[in-house]
């Protein structure tokens, strides 16, 4: 058994933890544990993007007003206006590290793509003039190190500003790959005429280090569709080529060292985006419509599912979220929740262990209720010359001493009635019993209480 599903046990036993079927999924042999969230991020978080080891996330959030100028836009909630950043958001210690902040107004974040297996992601921003009629956006590429905390803008084409960026991840292998559409008119020859070409391309690996490697692609590759193998260890692009006055679709294999492309057949392999997360949980946004005073409204409901629908299938995450997803590691399920990013751990154990917990939980019950039932028949005793009450008036008699009533909900009371002070062995005087699977958890007249299997 896992050290989480010995956690889990105990805290059943003590009662800190309420394991209902209403918070667990459960498939042929194992169970998951949904636990109570906790806030990661607040406010105002826009997106979250989870790192492919599941070790991090890269949250986008809006920042509280700090300026005179912020603070008057939200007076007229032109969030626009305020400063935004991206976090590095550490799970399991819940800390917090900006990384690259910025004006909301004229950037936003295009894509942010983490290199497979590290801690390092790769993310692009569109950023606008002020006055957008006077020009195009520019684009902009950032490295962004989660384990140190540290970004930086990356150039590796120059001085010129990017027209367009598109990156693709590898699935497998610590590998990015990231073209630039550059604005260099030149005229070349295709099919031996002068054509003027005002677009350029040029295309970099960024592997594990995060250090740009330039790779050769084909002429004309601009608008190409740029894929990898199943296994991430090569690079196909296909575009479509004019040859003898018709255009067809042409396929290469890009070489990761900067070598000259290939071209080859069309690849069976070629994959055109990342990897559906194979865990046994997943996440799933279902809208619902809601009334309130004549006022419709549409909300998001976050469930949490398994893959394996042998039993009862869902947990529900939040009851109005707008992203939810759960970690590669499949230990916890991040989901944005009015603005708020939180958290839920996910706990995997088999279905014995459950079952034994389920069990455990029911007998610990049972012994609490048990003394409470015992301490406060003590104390009806005391008021009434140590005499305790036949069955037929016990519950009423005893119910005003009970912390809580519902202790005697499945009490079953046997001592006929009588003053405990004629009693010999209290200890061995049964006064009631609560049953539980696998036996009964047994009131004795000295108030302490023990399991006792069988019937």
């Amino acid at each position: 058994m896992s050290a989480f599903a010995f956690s889990l046990l105990a805290l059943t036993a003590s009662a800190q933890v309420s394991i209902t079927p209403n918070d667990c999924l459960f498939s042929r042999d194992q169970t998951f544990f949904v636990g109570e969230p906790v806030v990661l991020v607040a406010p105002k978080v826009h997106a979250a993007y989870w790192s492919s080891t599941g070790r991090y996330l890269l949250v986008e959030r809006q920042e509280l007003p700090h300026t005179p100028f912020e603070l008057q836009s939200s007076l007229t909630n032109d969030f626009d206006a305020f400063a935004r950043s991206l976090v590095v958001v550490d799970p399991s210690s819940n800390k917090s590290t900006p990384v690259i902040r910025f004006t909301g107004r004229n950037t936003r974040v295009v894509s942010v793509d983490w290199i497979p297996g590290t801690s390092r992601a790769i993310v692009v921003m569109q950023q606008y003039p002020e006055d957008k009629s006077l020009g195009e956006p520019a684009y902009h590429l950032y490295t962004v190190d989660a384990a140190s905390g540290q970004s930086a803008e990356t150039t590796p084409w120059g001085d010129l500003s990017p027209m367009n960026l598109s990156v693709v991840p590898s699935p497998a292998q610590p590998y990015v790959y990231v073209s630039a559409v550059l604005d260099t008119p030149s005229v070349e020859k295709v099919e031996g005429a002068e054509v003027e070409k005002r677009f350029h391309e040029r295309a970099f690996i960024f592997g594990g280090s995060g250090e740009p490697q330039e790779a050769q692609v084909p002429e004309a590759f601009f608008a190409a569709v740029a894929s990898w193998s199943a296994d991430g260890k090569r690079l196909y692009c296909s575009l479509q080529e004019r040859q003898n006055g018709k255009s067809q679709q042409v396929w290469y294999q890009v070489d990761l060292r900067g070598d000259s492309p290939k071209k080859i057949s069309p690849p069976a392999d070629a994959v055109n985006e990342a990897p559906r997360l194979s865990g046994d949980v997943r996440t799933r946004l279902v809208p619902l419509e809601t009334a309130n005073s004549g006022t419709h409204r549409q909300v998001m409901l976050a469930w949490a599912e398994t893959r394996d629908l042998d039993g009862p299938n869902r947990v529900l995450v939040s009851g109005d979220a707008q992203w939810a997803e759960v970690g590669p590691k499949g230990d916890l399920i991040a989901y944005i929740a009015d603005g708020t990013l939180m958290a839920r751990p996910v706990i995997t154990i088999t279905r014995d262990a459950y079952d034994e917990s389920i069990l455990e939980a029911a007998r610990s019950k049972a012994v609490r209720d048990a003394k409470q039932v015992g301490i406060a028949a003590t104390i009806l005793a005391t008021d009434n010359d140590d005499t305790l009450p036949s069955p037929s008036t016990f519950s009423n008699d005893v119910k005003g001493y009970l912390v809580n009533g519902r202790a005697l909900d499945s009490f079953v009371y046997t001592f006929p009635g009588g003053r405990l002070t004629d009693l010999k062995s209290p200890a061995t005087v049964e006064l009631g019993y609560i049953p539980v699977t696998g036996g009964r958890v047994v009131l004795f007249a000295d108030t302490s209480v023990r399991f006792v299997p069988g019937r």
